[in-house]
């Protein structure tokens, strides 16, 4: 890990959250969990997890840290607001429960315990049971519940629509499998489209 990995937390956003059980990779004097794993003493990629872990990985390897946060599913992730990368996609939206953006960028800290900004803002990211901490704590922002997301291919010979109402309700979600071109972007991006409307204008399209 070099130094511009060493991006600490500030401990006002960990105690308006909970408390935790571990950070696999912590700081020395820098108190996120009642147990920290540290290099070189511990590596965190190689010890086992448990109970509720913070975690703010070194930004160069947030792929293999993010991963295993997934697997483990009981946590909160501070992480780069990078939605366009892979790691994001993959273990982010696919499986985590929420995100909370904070409103303003916060002021981390250097390994010399010095107030430093980020060129990027950050979002916090729940797994499993502390999706509660994202809900009940006194942050300011907008917390997206990923549990009623959707997610729509433009596959042209597979293109599904998901009621969202449906979901919302815990009715049986309405699907609609159509042969046809792909949505135009508009179409895509426009929040709570008409189901039934949407797929009678491209069965038709797919018939001409």
């Amino acid at each position: 890990m070099n130094n511009k990995d060493i991006t600490l937390t500030p401990l006002e956003i960990i105690n308006s959250l909970g408390s935790f059980d571990l950070d696999p990779c912590g700081f020395k004097n820098h108190n996120t969990a009642d147990v920290i794993f540290t290099l070189p003493e511990k590596d965190g990629l190689k010890e086992e997890w448990f109970g509720k872990v913070w975690l703010n990985p070194p930004y160069s390897e947030t792929l293999k840290w993010i991963k295993k946060m997934a697997k483990h599913n009981n946590g909160i992730a501070c992480v780069l607001a990078s939605t366009e990368t892979g790691w994001f996609q993959d273990y982010v939206l696919k499986k985590a429960n929420a995100i909370f953006f904070l409103k303003s960028r916060p002021k981390f800290l250097n390994d010399q315990l010095e107030v430093v900004n980020l060129m990027r803002g950050v979002v916090l990211v729940s797994y499993g049971d502390c999706i509660d901490y994202l809900k009940n704590c006194n942050l300011n922002g907008v917390l997206v519940d990923l549990s009623t997301a959707l997610q729509i291919t433009s596959n042209p010979s597979d293109l599904t629509f998901v009621s969202q109402k449906a979901i919302n309700m815990g009715l049986e979600v309405q699907k609609s499998k159509i042969s046809s071109p792909k949505l135009s972007p508009t179409e895509i991006t426009s929040p709570n489209p008409n189901i039934n409307e949407l797929t009678d204008k491209y069965r038709k399209r797919g018939e001409k």
